[in-house]
């Protein structure tokens, strides 16, 4: 970004770094190994570091540049959610670290890999809003990653149903 105009396809290329940070995630849950937790923590750091220099240079070139078809308070609101989202991600790891998680479950492993579907959706979705001829399909994927994180709402209340439901010691869940 730096040193040439913003350009739709930035948000592209930082929404990259968000399926990037997911599929950390999920390879991670899904292959468990409390020894490599550390690698995996400070891959998804590196990444986040990365994003916030992405960001903070599409913000800055927000302000200089004339941006139709969308209005930068939109583009500086999807640039933050998307940032949002990659601190979330690599705060997961953090917490199953800090907490000495032994064994993965399913339910978390699934979560991961609807957000993984879910970024990807939303990346694809970013992708053509660059060419806006094709909102449609846009909106298609958009509404594809809105229904992705239905799915992860619903498998994330069942979660926690089981776990006030089964009356077993938190530290083994």
């Amino acid at each position: 970004v730096k040193g040439k105009r913003y350009e739709l396809l930035d948000i592209v290329e930082f929404m990259d770094i968000g399926v990037k940070s997911a599929s950390i995630l999920y390879d991670t849950l899904r292959t468990y190994n409390g020894l490599l937790l550390n690698k995996r923590v400070m891959e998804l750091h590196n990444l986040k570091q990365t994003a916030d220099h992405v960001r903070q240079e599409i913000m800055e070139a927000l302000l200089v540049d004339f941006l139709p078809p969308m209005n930068r308070e939109d583009i500086g609101q999807l640039i933050q959610r998307v940032h949002g989202m990659i601190e979330g991600i690599e705060e997961v790891l953090i917490t199953v670290n800090m907490y000495h998680v032994k064994v993965m479950n399913t339910e978390a492993i699934e979560l991961s890999k609807l957000m993984c579907a879910s970024c990807s959706s939303i990346k694809l979705g970013f992708t053509e809003l660059a060419n806006i001829k094709k909102t449609k399909y846009s909106k298609i994927k958009l509404e594809e990653a809105a229904k992705t994180t239905n799915k992860g709402l619903i498998l994330y209340h069942n979660c926690i149903y089981k776990l006030y439901g089964r009356g077993k010691d938190p530290i083994e869940l």
